[in-house]
C-alpha cells in the first residue's frame, strides 16, 4: 500500500463515507465491486489513494484512480462504477469545494494572470479529470497527516 492509501485507510475504518476532523473533508472506503448505478456527485475534488472509479455522463466515460483526480465544480447526476476488493479496497479522499472560497481564489488568479488557458479535451462544463502531479501528492500527504490529529486538522484546515 502506498503512503497516501495507508493514511486514507487509517481515516476510513468503516465501509462508506467516513468523516474526518475537518468539516467538508471525508474518506470513502469500499471493499467490494460496485456495479454501474446512478449517483449525484456534489462539488468537490475526489482523490483516489487506492483502486479506481469510473463515471459515466451522457455518452462519455471518465476514470479516476491513483494517477487522476475528479474535480466537480457543480453537483451533477452521473452513473458510477467502483472497482475494489477486500484485498484492495477503494479509498477516496473527498474534499468539498466551498464556492465562496473558490470565487475568491479565481479572482486572485485572474488578477495575477494565472488562470489556466490550456484546458484539455476531457474537461466538461462542471467537471474534469486532472492528472495528479508530484506537488499534488505532497499536498495530499500533508493534508492526510494533519487529519490524523484533531488539533492539527483544525489548525491546518
Amino acid at each position: 500500500m502506498n503512503e497516501i492509501a495507508t493514511l486514507m485507510a487509517q481515516l476510513a475504518p468503516k465501509e462508506g463515507v467516513n468523516d474526518t476532523h475537518l468539516s467538508g473533508v471525508h474518506v470513502f472506503r469500499s471493499s467490494q465491486y460496485g456495479a454501474r448505478g446512478p449517483m449525484c456527485y456534489s462539488q468537490g475534488v475526489l482523490i483516489v489513494g487506492q483502486g479506481k472509479k469510473r463515471v459515466y455522463l451522457d455518452n462519455q466515460t471518465f476514470e479516476y484512480d491513483r494517477q487522476h483526480s475528479l474535480v466537480m465544480t457543480v453537483p451533477l447526476p452521473v452513473e458510477c462504477e467502483t472497482f475494489a476488493s477486500i484485498e484492495e479496497p477503494v479509498l477516496v479522499l473527498m474534499v468539498d469545494i466551498d464556492l465562496v472560497q473558490l470565487n475568491y481564489i479565481i479572482r486572485l488568479m485572474d488578477e495575477h494572470h494565472q488562470i489556466p488557458k490550456d484546458l484539455n479535451e476531457s474537461r466538461q462544463s462542471g467537471f474534469f479529470v486532472a492528472d495528479n502531479t508530484e506537488d499534488m501528492d505532497c499536498s495530499v500527504i500533508r493534508l492526510l497527516q494533519a487529519l490524523q490529529s484533531p488539533l492539527e486538522a483544525k489548525v491546518m484546515g
